[in-house]
């Protein structure tokens, strides 16, 4: 047993040896000693400060960044559900059209109308153009609104041609002339006009009348 016990401790003797000679080397058994320790001390809270100053740089860039992808994400929300509104507007309006619900079918596409002149009128209220590496939600949402309200009329005209109402065709075309006046809205200005002259041979316009005077 004493045998054993004496290899046991000679083993953990050779084990932690190393250890013990790095702290007598290390030691600090002189005023030399100590300044070199201070001065490994210093270089250590230098590196400690200037590593705390770089990590709170990256800390600000990643908040940067995260809150630029927070906007993004914000904004492409917000014109999917605007884009989803109109949509279901659409679906609305050709249902009440095929029901003959002439009111109702209109009331919804002022409503597409109205989102249109919202869009457009926060794209005007802007103080600066965005850049072009950026994506313009606005513009591609007033883009779908009125594309969606113009196509609206034109189908409404087609249906009450179809059904040969024909005057209430005619201002439903005449609504697509004179309210889509812009440069990109000219196809359908055009195709209106076409229908309307269509119509003018199906049921030609009643001249107005005179009154004679009985004199």
């Amino acid at each position: 047993m004493l045998k054993n016990s004496e290899s046991w401790r000679e083993q953990i003797g050779r084990v932690f040896a190393p250890f013990y000679d790095g702290l007598v080397l290390n030691a600090p058994c002189s005023g030399q000693g100590m300044k070199t320790q201070e001065g490994q001390t210093s270089s250590y809270e230098r590196r400690i400060k200037m590593l705390a100053n770089q990590i709170k740089v990256y800390r600000r860039i990643i908040s940067i960044v995260i809150c630029c992808f927070l906007f993004a994400g914000c904004a492409h929300d917000f014109y999917q559900q605007r884009a989803d509104i109109i949509k279901a507007r659409v679906a609305a309006f050709n249902a009440n059209m095929k029901a003959n619900r002439m009111e109702a079918a209109i009331l919804e596409n002022e409503e597409i109308e109205e989102m249109a002149s919202q869009v457009a009128e926060s794209i005007r209220k802007r103080d600066q153009l965005l850049g072009s590496n950026r994506v313009d939600y606005e513009l591609k949402l007033l883009k779908i609104a009125i594309e969606a309200a113009a196509k609206n009329w034109l189908a409404l005209g087609k249906h009450l041609t179809i059904t040969k109402k024909y005057d209430q065709a005619r201002a439903a075309y005449e609504r697509v002339i004179g309210t889509y006046t812009g440069d990109t809205e000219r196809s359908y200005r055009e195709r209106a006009a076409r229908a309307k002259q269509d119509i003018d041979i199906l049921s030609p316009p009643t001249p107005p009348t005179s009154k004679t005077s009985g004199l």
